[in-house]
């Protein structure tokens, strides 16, 4: 950072005379005049932008369907901040491993997603979307309550109890993003889809930032395995959304 600063006072000292073309000082008005018109053109796309997430956001809250699934993901990012903020210095500081086995275990989880990826049409078709939806939701947000009960373990049973989260946890996970991105295409109208799209992206993401505040002050309250227990149970009950929701009795996607 302070390399960045002295670079930035070292230019900043550079002084160097601008040599004005008499010839050139029309096109230099003409110059001008396109900044200005950029500049407004921003505006006017930096409002279009936010016209079009309010209207994503009317979209929303108008399908029940697409209402469950925005209610479902805020709060499932929510809680995942926690993971976000607390996850690996839980692991080294509290569970004992060394940054190479985290590192093993966290890449796992890369496996266990793609077997998800793989295994998402046959649960859809045994299944149905719905249950495959809220069965993956709830298996991952269960098998995560390991993770909060790996800390004091022998470094054996720490490290499974770190690896199966993320190994079969990652793969619920894929199942479920994978039916829950696949529904909110088929169920957006297809003139508004890309507000949409805009719209959950603002809520998940606003929603995930403020997350990861939150675990890292509720960590610092109670400590980091308490704040991850109360991240699964805040992950799993994220499920009721969908519960109570149309999309309990989907068998496909477009129903």
């Amino acid at each position: 950072a302070l390399s960045f600063l002295l670079s930035a006072l070292f230019i900043r000292r550079i002084q160097m005379p601008e040599q004005i073309d008499p010839e050139r000082a029309d096109s230099k008005q003409v110059d001008n005049d396109k900044i200005e018109t950029n500049v407004e053109t921003d505006e006017v796309e930096a409002a279009t932008v936010w016209r079009e997430i309010r209207d994503g956001l009317h979209w929303v809250w108008r399908n029940s369907t697409l209402r469950a699934l925005a209610g479902s993901a805020a709060m499932r990012n929510f809680f995942g901040g926690f993971y976000a903020a607390l996850y690996a210095l839980y692991g080294i500081q509290d569970v004992g491993l060394s940054p190479a086995t985290l590192g093993v275990i966290i890449g796992a989880g890369g496996i266990g997603g793609l077997g998800g990826t793989l295994l998402v049409n046959r649960a859809m078709l045994r299944f149905g979307v719905g249950r495959s939806l809220i069965g993956a939701l709830l298996i991952q947000s269960a098998i995560g309550f390991l993770t909060p009960l790996a800390a004091g373990r022998p470094l054996a049973v720490a490290i499974a109890f770190m690896l199966i989260p993320q190994l079969f946890g990652d793969l619920f996970g894929a199942i479920y993003f994978i039916i829950s991105g696949s529904l909110l295409q088929t169920t957006a109208p297809a003139r508004a889809l890309g507000r949409v799209n805009a719209s959950f992206e603002f809520i998940t993401g606003g929603i995930g930032a403020l997350g990861i505040l939150s675990g890292g002050l509720l960590g610092s309250a109670v400590g980091m395995s308490g704040a991850l227990l109360v991240a699964v149970l805040g992950i799993m009950c994220s499920t009721l959304w969908i519960y109570f929701s149309p999309i309990r009795w989907m068998k496909t996607l477009d129903e």
